[in-house]
């Protein structure tokens, strides 16, 4: 039987990060995405995009430090917060940027308000193919189509 390790210390899906193959798609998207839970992992997978999850809405500062040296050693150096676009998960994407700002790069791949708000109450697992690829177009060219920052 598995120990558990205590909820806050752990990045679910941080062991896959350790293949080459990984890190060659992290660098092509430019991000490491970080999600709230394993299912958000997995569907990332299916897409062929490799992401960490903290099994939770909000980060530790342990989490935000082994994400910073995951970015550094496995990835481009860029942390993407990828939180679902409800309440709780923008509340949670704030306190992430707090911490994860204090040891690695930084930014948004989708908030309630990005890409027109289509993404609003929307959770990760839940993308299509066709939908990632929007927001992996956001990532590469810093245009989205239908979006723009408010006035």
């Amino acid at each position: 039987m598995p120990i558990p390790t205590p909820r806050g210390s752990e990045l679910y899906g941080a062991h896959a990060l350790q293949s080459q193959q990984a890190a060659e798609q992290l660098r092509a998207i430019g991000v490491l995405p970080l999600v709230e839970g394993p299912n958000d992992v997995i569907r990332l997978s299916l897409l062929d995009v490799p992401a960490v999850a903290l099994c939770s809405n909000r980060i530790t500062r342990e989490q935000a430090e082994k994400v910073g040296k995951l970015v550094r050693e496995r990835a481009c150096g860029t942390v993407g917060i990828f939180l679902d676009a409800d309440e709780e998960g923008l509340n949670g994407m704030r306190q992430c940027l707090g911490f994860i700002a204090q040891v690695a790069p930084v930014r948004l791949l989708w908030t309630d308000r990005m890409f027109g708000g289509k993404f609003k109450g929307r959770q990760p697992e839940s993308l299509t193919l066709e939908e990632w690829q929007e927001i992996h177009a956001y990532l590469t060219t810093g245009t989205a189509a239908g979006w723009s920052l408010p006035s």
